[in-house]
């Protein structure tokens, strides 16, 4: 079981970059035809509670990036399975998998004491237990940068009243940023959050950040990730 913060789930660059453009729109007939022939139906990872979902009346869809399920890699139980067909609900913070039974198609609910981690659309997500250095709280963070400097996010999404025609309420989505230095962990919020981390080095990061045209505002995952590669490397 993974406790330690920092530590990765075992996912390569090269993992990563195979899965990036793999998408799933509509269940099909043959989906599970193979794999469920080499693992069985009754592996421990198809084993979970039903999915319920969330009310067809919110506004929008409470996963991250897709509403359909997505092929991505699994950590469970200290064993990587490939090419599940899975979901990540943002909303509750829940890891969901399509599980297929006698021609029919459900989503389970994935034991989340039981995963260490998985891979999504190119992004790592780690499974971080509650102690006194975690970020936010426990639960799945998106690993943006793994480094002597570490950039977790944490993705989710909230309900609140609507604006739009037909509906009482709408998701929205509020990721949050959180940067190691030393041993703890702090959130950011701006580019000035983190030059406040950094102090030291506040000119040399706005010349760096200048030279390369990077905004928080506008692509968060890419400024961060920049700059602390940039700190990393110490150039």
């Amino acid at each position: 079981m993974w406790l330690l913060l920092g530590a990765s789930t075992g996912f390569s660059q090269a993992d990563i970059q195979s899965l990036r453009n793999r998408t799933y729109s509509d269940v099909n007939a043959d989906l599970f035809k193979d794999y469920s022939l080499q693992i069985g139906r009754g592996a421990a990872v198809f084993n979970g509670a039903e999915y319920k979902g969330k009310d067809p009346g919110i506004a929008g869809h409470q996963f991250y990036k897709f509403k359909n399920p997505q092929y991505g890699s699994v950590q469970f139980n200290g064993f990587r399975y490939d090419s599940l067909l899975i979901a990540y609900d943002i909303a509750e913070d829940q890891l969901v998998q399509v599980y297929q039974d006698r021609g029919s198609y459900f989503l389970i609910r994935m034991d989340l004491e039981r995963v260490s981690g998985f891979l999504l659309d190119g992004h790592e997500f780690i499974n971080i237990r509650q102690d006194d250095k975690a970020p936010g709280g426990s639960g799945f963070f998106d690993l943006i940068y793994d480094g002597p400097t570490l950039v977790l996010a944490k993705r989710r999404k909230t309900v609140i009243p609507s604006s739009i025609s037909g509906y009482l309420y709408e998701f929205k989505e509020s990721d949050r940023y959180f940067v190691k230095s030393g041993d703890s962990y702090r959130p950011v919020t701006s580019g000035n959050g983190l030059y406040k981390i950094f102090r030291e080095r506040k000119k040399e990061i706005r010349n760096f950040v200048r030279s390369r045209r990077l905004t928080f505002r506008e692509r968060p995952d890419e400024f961060l990730r920049e700059v602390c590669t940039y700190l990393d490397r110490g150039e």
